[in-house]
């Protein structure tokens, strides 16, 4: 099996420590706190971890390898005659180098294009409760009708 998040993760760790006959690899794209190190500890024995860069690994823990993420820039020519402007694409998030590309911008005085996935929490908000309602409905109806008596209360 192999996990992309740090809640799969436990979960397969745990599914590789004889409970079920499964192989684990686990991809850690860097750790958002500290914290979890003692998690993945607790498994280190018993998951296979790959890191995305070698400056994302963690000395306490033991690595399969590492797989970077990326493109091979060698692979593409420069323009002879580039655009005016720059492209930012990629998650819209602090540890992405968004700020970054914004700064090079700034310095070069070129416009930047920035296009990636950011999802505001008020629209996830918005968009749970409507998943509530709809689930409130399905699994509340037939409780309505064994107890109708109820309604008029």
């Amino acid at each position: 099996m192999h996990a992309m998040n740090r809640a799969i993760a436990t979960v397969t760790a745990t599914l590789s420590m004889g409970r079920y006959d499964a192989a684990t690899v686990t991809t850690i794209h860097g750790f958002s706190t500290k914290k979890i190190i003692p998690v993945y500890q607790r498994y280190d024995a018993t998951t296979a971890y790959v890191s995305i860069s070698d400056a994302d690994r963690c000395p306490n823990l033991h690595y399969a390898a590492t797989i970077h993420h990326g493109i091979d820039i060698g692979e593409f020519a420069i323009h002879p005659n580039p655009g005016e402007h720059l492209l930012f694409f990629g998650r819209i998030h602090p540890d992405k180098g968004t700020a970054h590309a914004i700064e090079v911008a700034r310095r070069c005085g070129r416009r930047l294009d920035i296009a990636g996935i950011h999802i505001n929490f008020f629209f996830v908000i918005f968009i749970a409760a409507g998943f509530t309602a709809i689930w409130g409905v399905i699994l509340g109806a037939p409780t309505l009708r064994l107890r109708g008596d109820y309604l008029a209360i």
